[in-house]
């Protein structure tokens, strides 16, 4: 994708926003590449499902579980119960994580030093729950998943990461009158960006085998490369 847009440097921002198709831990990407995004002073990830999952694992992780570091050391516990004692909401969020695609991610974190460790959680915990741009004259809401019912454009921050990563956006409906809601979260069967309502839905299903997506805010063009299974 980066190939395709002819990006100037540091010059263009770009923002990403954490879904199934996009987000910087989905089912595919590793701690090491999100340290080299980390780097990367004209990135502003936004936090998803994914990240939100990653962060709470994790964060144990580092704490208290040492020793599972892999699926294979996971099974290893599962099966030996003297380990068991204060690890089993631990092991049952690692289980769900992991069948959730975070298989990739909880393997190159096993391998990271602990000072690794702990910058991809530090980085994690850095990533915005929305952002709001202005660009030609539009306002745009960027989020994961959608806005936390009842929420305008000035009170956004009252509400918690939890909100904002398991709300649905309502396409049949105007969220902002003033602004643009882009979100992503449910992959679109056509593949396309969709535009309706005040809403651009950008989650094109790259990870099922769709097109990943990119737009252009200042000129409105839209990129897309088709994706993997």
């Amino acid at each position: 994708m980066l190939n395709d847009l002819s990006f100037q440097g540091a010059s263009a921002r770009i923002i990403q926003r954490g879904m199934g198709q996009s987000c910087p831990i989905p089912r595919c990407i590793t701690p090491l590449k999100m340290l080299d995004m980390s780097m990367r002073s004209n990135v502003f990830p936004i936090v998803g499902n994914h990240e939100f999952a990653a962060i709470a694992v994790l964060k144990q992780l580092l704490v208290k579980g040492k020793f599972v570091v892999s699926l294979e050391s996971l099974e290893e516990l599962k099966n030996d119960e003297s380990k068991w004692e204060g690890m089993v909401s631990l092991i049952e969020d690692i289980s769900l994580w992991v069948l959730d695609g975070g298989e990739p991610t909880l393997d190159g974190f096993g391998i990271l030093s602990t000072a690794g460790k702990e910058d991809i959680i530090e980085y994690l915990e850095e990533f915005s729950l929305y952002e709001i741009v202005e660009v030609g004259g539009k306002k745009y809401v960027l989020t994961h998943a959608g806005i936390p019912e009842g929420a305008t454009l000035d009170n956004l921050d009252d509400y918690d990461a939890y909100d904002f990563v398991v709300a649905n956006a309502d396409y049949s409906k105007v969220c902002f009158e003033d602004a643009i809601l882009v979100t992503g979260h449910i992959p679109i069967a056509e593949g396309k960006v969709w535009h309706g309502n005040n809403h651009m839905r950008i989650d094109t299903g790259s990870v099922f085998g769709g097109n990943l997506c990119c737009v252009c805010l200042d000129t409105g063009e839209e990129f897309y490369v088709r994706g993997v299974t």
